[in-house]
């Protein structure tokens, strides 16, 4: 019984994670930002189809996160640069 409400508790946890920053339908239960980043959304994804990238060139993503947008770059490269804060207290 143990092992199934760990399984649960894991699926759940992933779950959310994947809905808390991103901008789907499900998100709008998880992320009480959810209509800031559902237009975020929208509108990076407007930019990235101006820009007719076509798999060329390199792509410095600066401030980048956790890269939730890089499946958006259709480039030869991508690369993403933010501040590791994950040993700070």
């Amino acid at each position: 019984m143990f092992i199934k409400m760990h399984e649960l508790y894991s699926t759940l946890r992933n779950s959310i994670k994947k809905h808390l920053f991103g901008a789907s339908y499900w998100a709008v239960f998880f992320n009480p930002a959810y209509i800031a980043r559902r237009g975020l959304t929208k509108s990076i994804s407007s930019f990235v189809k101006q820009l007719s990238l076509n798999g060329a060139g390199i792509w410095l993503d600066v401030g980048c996160g956790q890269q939730t947008y890089k499946s958006f770059f259709n480039v030869e490269k991508y690369i993403g640069m933010d501040i590791d804060r994950r040993n700070e207290i």
